[in-house]
């Protein structure tokens, strides 16, 4: 839809709320706002707007206009009707080719608009106009459905399915779809990283299970902030299970390979093919600055079970960063973390069944995945419990002076939701746990004790449900 405005509405308001609408818009540094208002009248024409659902998205509208000078912009905006609740855009930097982006809108609904400019010193407001959100797909609207029991998480949960089409979605405690973005390819896995974006790994056609070729960064916006493949120039591995952002914004990802090795003294073949997991950090830019693989501390040769595991030797299913910035690698074939030294690549420790530092009896894990650190600094995961068939979160203090763990929280589900593989577990806060029974389609919360507070049935497969806490007001 292309929409020209010729005439323009404008307000001169109270010098006092004009300047603290500045502050909010610009922030307090920006010495423009410690000079009076400027009672001057002059209209900013624009020109060239258009007004388009996001294709990928029914709760995003995209806006594009110009003005005949560079001003600052942004999209007043409420629901038809409803005045009184009054949202704000981003702002448009002093430009004059402009793209803000709504996002947070509901599905099948009208909303009345307007935009403003401002040069620092005038501003102008467009005439009022409207546009109406799509529908959301079918098949994601009843996709997740949620127990009524009253309660509420301080956040948002973040969810995909690994079908074609892709769909990143976050959920409120309610199962209320807030945000979704939809995909030309198969979304295998995604992260909510700490600068507010989005990191995740997709596949074409071929790539099974949580391997693909595709490794993007996305805003909330649906920007794409980058994109790397397989053939990309430095990238020659496939990318599985988990992607990350390390403190300098590099991207860190877990790759596998395939290596020929001589078996013939342990019964294979001269030329046998063994797949091994690794670790590869990018820049920005696309230049490789680190790279390790299990193949540089373990010796496939003294593995007794290697001929049974050469397809796929240990699994590495996710990792995380320790509290030294050393890397931490949840193994689910043999039921193992090890710790990595981020620089060396040294082997410094391994956790768990057959490890060096080995957990009590009651807390024993077997088949982990969703390795990550807590906000007090515990090591939690989710224990698939192959072994004993029954699931859980557990998280971990290691002491690795004395080479030993604490088992700090251990909170079985009950047997009904046992889930042989995939699966999440996450703080909600220091008494609740976010779990998710991919195999049983439940995302749950619970206490430390295992004990269900709340649910929500899925439609279909959750590879896992991560916790992303609200921000706190500044």
């Amino acid at each position: 839809m292309i929409l020209q405005f010729k005439h323009f509405k404008v307000h001169i308001w109270h010098k006092t709320f004009l300047a603290f609408l500045l502050i909010v818009m610009y922030g307090c540094n920006n010495s423009e706002i410690k000079r009076p208002w400027s009672r001057r009248i002059i209209p900013f024409p624009q020109q060239n707007l258009t007004c388009n659902n996001d294709p990928n998205s029914a709760l995003r509208q995209i806006f594009t206009w110009q003005t005949d000078t560079s001003v600052r912009s942004f999209i007043e905006y409420w629901k038809t009707g409803d005045k009184k609740n009054i949202f704000s855009s981003d702002t448009s930097s002093f430009c004059s080719n402009h793209r803000i982006i709504l996002r947070g809108l509901k599905p099948e609904c009208e909303y009345t608009y307007r935009i403003v400019n401002s040069d620092n010193k005038s501003f102008s407001e467009s005439e009022a106009a409207s546009f109406k959100t799509s529908f959301l797909p079918v098949w994601l609207d009843s996709y997740y459905t949620a127990a009524k029991s009253g309660f509420k998480i301080n956040g948002k949960l973040l969810i995909s399915n690994r079908k074609d089409p892709g769909m990143l979605v976050l959920l409120d405690s309610n199962g209320t779809i807030e945000w979704y973005n939809a995909f030309s390819k198969f979304l295998k896995t995604a992260w909510y990283t700490q600068n507010n974006t989005f990191l995740f790994i997709l596949s074409d056609p071929g790539y099974k299970t949580t391997y693909g070729n595709h490794l993007l960064e996305m805003n909330l916006n649906g920007d794409t902030l980058l994109h790397f493949t397989k053939d990309s120039p430095g990238f020659a591995k496939t990318f599985h299970h988990e992607t990350l952002l390390d403190k300098s914004g590099n991207i860190v990802v877990l790759t596998a390979e395939n290596r020929k090795i001589n078996l013939t003294e342990v019964g294979g073949t001269k030329n046998d093919s063994i797949t091994g997991d690794g670790i590869q950090i990018f820049s920005r830019n696309g230049k490789k600055l680190w790279e390790w693989t299990v193949f540089d501390v373990e010796n496939p040769l003294k593995d007794p079970d290697i001929l049974k595991n050469k397809a796929d030797w240990f699994h590495a299913n996710s990792m995380c960063f320790d509290n030294d910035s050393n890397f931490l690698i949840s193994f689910y074939n043999i039921s193992q973390v090890w710790k990595i030294n981020s620089k060396s690549g040294k082997l410094i420790w391994k956790f768990g069944e057959k490890g060096d530092i080995i957990p009590n009896q009651t807390a024993l894990f077997s088949g982990q995945h969703t390795l990550h650190l807590n906000n007090d600094g515990s090591l939690m995961m989710f224990d698939n419990g192959v072994k004993t068939k029954r699931s859980r979160a557990l998280s971990f203090i290691i002491n690795e002076n004395q080479m030993s763990a604490k088992s700090i929280v251990n909170a079985p589900l009950p047997d009904s939701l046992y889930t042989e593989k995939m699966g999440s577990a996450f703080l909600l806060d220091k008494n609740t746990i976010l779990q998710c029974s991919t195999n049983k389609n439940y995302l749950l919360a619970t206490d430390l004790q295992g004990k269900i507070l709340w649910k929500v049935k899925t439609g279909g497969l959750t590879y896992r449900a991560q916790f992303i806490p609200n921000q706190p007001e500044k």
